[in-house]
């Protein structure tokens, strides 16, 4: 019996470890006091002004605001891509907005966004990281941090839109891990919403 428990402690022990190394990201509350004072202004301004916080999906030790406040991702040589895909889908259902607006980030794409939605959640951002993770032309094929579908809807913090892709988003990296990682996936043409006909990112 007391062997017992203490496998089950070890194993225990062994599988919170293993969570920990895991754990590359962490969600950074942005002082808006630094976005106007450094010269970091972030529009809309009433949004700063306003009573909402605002965050932003960053790599653990990061060194300062203004080095998370741009796109692409930078992802340190290091850092094992496929850890931290799987990490940034552990962020569905967190509703927090990111600092950053919804913006184009193509300068390629002639489409202008004029809708009333003006920020994005951490959970459509962390969708957004990773198109920048796995594509060679990620804004080619997410301009946007928005999702639309056939209709004309659009979603950027929370909805069954978002619900839907992350169930797509999950699948494909099951798929990724099947043809063994990311490079193979690449060569094999495997998108994310590639099977997903009523969604897609607004382009």
């Amino acid at each position: 019996m007391i062997r017992t428990k203490v496998s089950i402690l070890v194993m225990l022990f062994f599988v919170f470890g293993l969570n920990l190394k895991a754990q590359m990201l962490t969600v950074k509350k942005i002082d808006k006091d630094n976005l106007k004072d450094g010269g970091l202004l972030i529009k809309p301004t009433s949004d700063i002004d306003s009573k909402e916080e605002l965050y932003k999906i960053v790599f653990k030790g990061y060194d300062s605001d203004k080095d998370i406040l741009t796109y692409p991702f930078a992802i340190p040589d290091t850092v094992d891509k496929l850890s931290l895909i799987r990490e940034l889908l552990t962020f569905e259902g967190d509703q927090r907005l990111c600092v950053l607006p919804i913006s184009n980030h193509n300068p390629l794409s002639s489409q202008i966004y004029m809708g009333n939605l003006k920020r994005y959640s951490l959970q459509l951002e962390a969708l957004f990281l990773i198109n920048q993770i796995y594509l060679d032309d990620p804004f080619k094929y997410s301009a946007y941090p928005l999702l639309k579908d056939n209709e004309g809807n659009m979603e950027s913090v929370e909805g069954k839109l978002i619900e839907q892709a992350y169930e797509y988003y999950r699948d494909w990296f099951e798929k990724v891990k099947s043809v063994g990682g990311l490079d193979q996936a690449r060569k094999a043409g495997l998108v994310p919403l590639r099977n997903a006909q009523a969604i897609s990112w607004y382009n």
